[in-house]
């Protein structure tokens, strides 16, 4: 369902927000969610419709998720904080 940002609690992951989360298989890490033309992976900003940028949006600080990996494992992610975009914090 597609629903004003501003209809939102501000730490729902959304496209702007910085997410760090943590999986099964590395360290907590922080991300950007942002649309696939502004992805760099390497800055830290992730296609909101990568595995993991559809894994993350619309989750908050403590939920998580579980997916099969690209190897058939199972891995999961789970949300530890979410900072809104700017345009939400004004």
């Amino acid at each position: 369902t597609v629903v004003p940002g501003s209809a939102l609690p501000l730490d729902i992951a959304r496209v702007g927000s910085r997410v760090t989360y943590r999986s099964d298989l590395d360290p907590p890490r922080t991300v950007t969610l942002v649309y696939p033309a502004e992805s760099d992976l390497a800055a830290g900003r992730i296609s909101v419709l990568s595995r993991l940028g559809t894994s993350l949006i619309g989750l908050q600080p403590g939920q998580s998720i579980r997916y099969m990996g690209w190897d058939g494992d199972s891995i999961e992610f789970s949300v530890l904080s979410v900072l809104p975009p700017a345009e939400a914090r004004r």
